[in-house]
């Protein structure tokens, strides 16, 4: 970007990850992972949906537990960890 003449770097801004909410579905050995990267480095806001953690499990790896429907309403980011089965494919969809 820095190549492209009178480019107003600042226009953006918006995609920036600082302040923003991340929302984590599947909150397991993997998706643990991104909850203390994100709420110390980027001052994330970081909510979780688990159906199988309880909300002070959740805390515990560092997020706030949600209801899913809630998560994807009110995350700018979301990321999804959770394993592909009957349970979970197609739980993200046009709906």
């Amino acid at each position: 970007m820095r190549r492209i003449p009178n480019l107003d770097r600042y226009a953006h801004t918006d995609n920036d990850l600082y302040g923003k909410t991340l929302g984590i579905v599947g909150i397991g050995h993997i998706g643990m992972r991104s909850a203390p990267i994100c709420d110390p480095l980027f001052a994330m806001t970081v909510m979780a949906y688990d159906p199988y953690l309880t909300s002070e499990q959740i805390a515990e790896r560092g997020a706030i537990k949600v209801a899913f429907d809630d998560l994807l309403r009110r995350s700018d980011f979301v990321s999804a960890h959770c394993p592909r089965i009957d349970e979970t494919f197609g739980m993200i969809g046009r709906r």
